[in-house]
């Protein structure tokens, strides 16, 4: 059976979790880490050193890294629906994985895991936004990310916004975006793996 290791309120957990919950996929989910005494944790032990997480072991192949490791699931058990069969739908759908982390994150992260500074909390909320607006654009015309059908492309976005919308911070009115949102909060493996992020809401320091 799959084994995932990782705390399963940590963002990158859920992509995995998540996208296993939508294929279907039976699985053991190890939330608090791995027993040293336990032989068949060693795969997340070997990795632990590089702060890995989530791990997956697939029968003895063992990978790391969220999206990488959503990508995998959704080519190995969802071919024709997380994972489109079309080549250029296929990329759509990765596009938006990348997106999230190259562009999206970068302004995410700052406001949940650090505490910055009053100036700092506008900046990364002003260009949280900018980036949103993509995605607002995109949404107009489809009911998800790669038209009417969800896919894995969904995932690592919609778990962004979810901490978007949990945030104590401003945002602009994109009905798109929380249409779509709302489509995504209704699926049952959404409603499952998602739990509220730890330390969510933005302290700002005055000084």
């Amino acid at each position: 059976m799959l084994k995932v290791w990782g705390r399963g309120s940590v963002a990158n957990v859920q992509k995995v979790l998540w996208c296993l919950g939508e294929l279907g996929v039976p699985f053991d989910h190890f939330d608090h880490g791995a027993d040293p005494a336990d032989p068949r944790d060693r795969a997340y032990l070997a990795c632990k050193t590089a702060e890995a997480v989530p791990i997956l072991d697939d029968d003895g192949f063992v990978l790391w890294e969220g999206n990488a490791i959503a990508r995998y699931l959704a080519a190995k058990y969802g071919s024709g629906t997380l994972w489109p069969d079309d080549p250029r739908e296929r990329a759509d759908a990765e596009r938006w994985m990348d997106y999230q982390l190259s562009t999206v994150r970068v302004h995410l992260h700052p406001l949940m895991r650090e505490t910055p500074k009053a100036h700092e909390v506008a900046y990364h909320t002003r260009m949280l936004a900018e980036t949103m607006k993509v995605v607002e654009a995109t949404l107009a015309d489809s009911e998800y990310l790669v038209g009417s059908r969800f896919t894995v492309g969904d995932i690592p976005l919609g778990i962004v916004t979810y901490r978007w919308m949990v945030l104590d911070i401003e945002r602009p009115q994109m009905p798109n975006i929380e249409a779509w949102y709302g489509r995504l909060a209704r699926r049952p493996a959404f409603r499952r793996w998602m739990a509220p992020p730890e330390g969510a809401f933005t302290r700002a320091r005055r000084a």
